[in-house]
């Protein structure tokens, strides 16, 4: 990310759209709560079938490891949103961790 690293930015984790959403909402002063309810589309490809979600070990690693940079960059995203709590920031490591546990736990460039 560009600029210095202790600027402050808002963040919408596609994973937790709705609570993110109304976390700016309150924070630019408005309602409490103004998007509930709604499913948000995570997915907009057609539905798969087990054999197309299966990614072996192997292949995992590989594609946490290739991905390396873009974790580093989530990550500081993640801790840039003023709009996060640092439980919803753990939330989502901990999301990651259960898919590239090493990148996860990598320390960071900056810290």
């Amino acid at each position: 990310l560009e600029g210095p690293t202790r600027d402050r930015i808002v963040v919408i984790r596609n994973e937790h759209m709705v609570e993110d959403w109304n976390s700016i909402e309150r924070l630019m002063g408005g309602r409490n709560n103004i998007v509930s309810g709604l499913n948000f589309p995570h997915d907009n490809s057609h539905e798969k079938n087990e054999t197309e979600k299966f990614l072996s070990d192997g292949s995992r690693r590989a594609l946490c490891q290739a991905s390396c940079n873009d974790i580093y960059v989530y990550k500081s995203i993640l801790r840039r949103g003023k709009n996060l709590k640092p439980e919803d920031v753990e939330e989502s490591l901990a999301e990651l961790r259960n898919i590239c546990p090493k990148e996860a736990d990598m320390v960071d460039r900056e810290g």
